[in-house]
């Protein structure tokens, strides 16, 4: 990846007409992080895979992930090739606490110190307005209290949900491979499943012709379609199928018109559709 056209890219697009509604944003962005890097010792990036702070990741920078109970797998994979590709010197977090969405205070380093109580630390955070406790939230911003004082610098506090797609898709950015599954906001396997809102509509699947009887029970009676889960058949006579479940299909993430449904796929997950998503 070639980190020096990409970041060419971003200001090329941050100098655009401003009738490009994307274009005053980035430029916005940008002048938020250049207005905190200079007078500070140290910058960072909370990076936790998500589409909204791979939108920040303008420059090679050091990184800490603060990983929630139970991530996905497959968010985890892309973390660790994002980290090779931006030269990323991630800080990983990991805890065993029970609350699922919690954020937990990363704990000393093994030389007694702490990532985030050096001096004049500033975090940049991919919050947007819309997220939880994003409503009040400025440019930049200390941490509440019981954490450790540093300087949390919101560069894309301004996007909406389609505007980091926007980005992200204009410049071919890599993301992670659970927002083309349906997913529009991530957190632990534990509260997280494809958006509803995205559910493609199932069609009526045309039955499947039955084939002559045979008494080898090496060759199946009638096809069946590979886009299909077997449920439940009934083979009295050896012919006729019950039930064909259709496997749940979703669009993309970046398909989502309405961005206020964007957690709409966060919740407690049942057992049922655990077994669904399986």
């Amino acid at each position: 990846m070639d980190c020096r056209k990409i970041a060419n890219q971003v200001y090329d697009l941050a100098a655009v007409d401003a009738a490009d509604t994307l274009s005053p944003l980035v430029r916005e962005a940008l002048e938020v992080i250049d207005h905190c890097w200079t007078p500070m010792d140290n910058v960072s990036l909370s990076f936790n895979g998500g589409k909204d702070c791979t939108s920040e990741k303008m420059r090679p920078i050091h990184a800490i992930y603060i990983s929630v109970p139970s991530p996905f797998q497959v968010l985890e994979d892309f973390i660790e090739e994002a980290t090779r590709l931006y030269n990323l010197d991630l800080f990983s977090c990991n805890h065993d606490a029970p609350q699922v969405e919690s954020i937990v205070t990363p704990a000393p380093q093994t030389n007694g110190t702490s990532y985030v109580d050096a001096p004049k630390l500033a975090i940049l955070i991919g919050t947007r307005r819309t997220d939880p406790h994003g409503a009040k939230l400025s440019h930049r911003n200390m941490t509440d209290p019981g954490w450790p004082s540093f300087e949390r610098v919101n560069p894309i506090i301004n996007w909406s949900y389609n505007d980091v797609w926007s980005f992200l898709r204009r410049l071919n950015v890599p993301y992670c491979s659970l927002y083309d599954e349906g997913y529009t906001s991530l957190g632990s396997t534990f509260n997280t499943f494809p958006n509803p809102a995205l559910l493609v509509p199932h069609h009526r699947y045309q039955k499947p012709q039955l084939l002559p009887h045979r008494s080898s029970p090496r060759q199946p009676l009638y096809p069946m379609p590979q886009s299909l889960t077997l449920g439940a058949l009934d083979f009295k006579n050896g012919s006729k199928p019950l039930a064909l479940t259709p496997k749940p299909r979703y669009r993309p993430a970046y398909e989502l018109l309405d961005g206020n449904l964007e957690r709409s796929g966060r919740g407690r997950i049942s057992a049922s559709k655990q077994c669904t998503m399986i």
